[in-house]
């Protein structure tokens, strides 16, 4: 029986390891055609499902897609939103307090939105010449700044900002010349949640590599 696999995250799960698409057939077991078909529509077998979630170190359920669930037109909204005033006025939870809370937001005083603001959970593979060369995981917080060192040459500081849409990555890549630590790039890019982007640059000796990115 066929299922219906996300294609992006399949092709995410392949990148983030800096894998060919002959090198995820081989690993699980399926021919190259296979594969390619995989991440051009998602339809997969049951067998090819196992294969890819074993090649993947993952579970089948983790690369099905998700169903869409449709928008709800105006009228169904503003209904629901009646819906849900009418509950809480009948479990007789204090206008008040509610009112107490948004003159609190309105005077600016959200000190308690900092402090259940919860982290950037940022996943950075470092690849070149379809070698990994660095696979780390960054717990960044807005406002702050993550730094990343590889081999003594190049250096990365990450700083992230949630926006619509899911977060703004911010990159700054150094390469040590000249006995120090020098700018050479600063790009930026929208990361949709579990999605891979990625960021290719070249070093001044002319080596190409690529960064990519998660967000969770």
């Amino acid at each position: 029986m066929d299922m219906q696999l996300d294609k992006n995250k399949l092709r995410a799960e392949r990148e983030q390891r800096a894998w060919s698409q002959s090198h995820l057939a081989e690993v699980a077991g399926l021919s190259l055609r296979t594969v390619q078909r995989l991440e051009r529509n998602g339809a997969a077998s049951l067998e090819s499902a196992r294969a890819l979630a074993a090649a993947f170190d993952t579970q089948v359920e983790q690369l099905r897609e998700l169903a869409v669930t449709p928008q709800l037109k105006t009228a169904d909204s503003v209904s629901m939103v009646s819906g849900v005033l009418s509950r809480v006025k009948a479990k007789t939870i204090s206008v008040g307090l509610l009112v107490a809370g948004l003159v609190l937001a309105s005077t600016g005083l959200i000190w308690w939105s900092k402090a259940v603001a919860e982290p950037i959970m940022i996943n950075l593979l470092v690849a070149s010449e379809n070698k990994t060369l660095a696979d780390v995981k960054l717990v960044n917080t807005e406002g702050e700044i993550s730094d990343v060192v590889l081999d003594e040459r190049l250096k990365f500081k990450v700083a992230s900002s949630r926006v619509d849409g899911g977060v703004m990555l911010t990159t700054k890549i150094y390469e040590f010349t000249n006995n120090q630590f020098e700018l050479v790039a600063e790009p930026a890019l929208l990361c949709a949640h579990n999605q891979a982007s990625a960021i290719h640059f070249s070093a001044a000796n002319g080596k190409e590599y690529r960064l990519l990115f998660r967000v969770n």
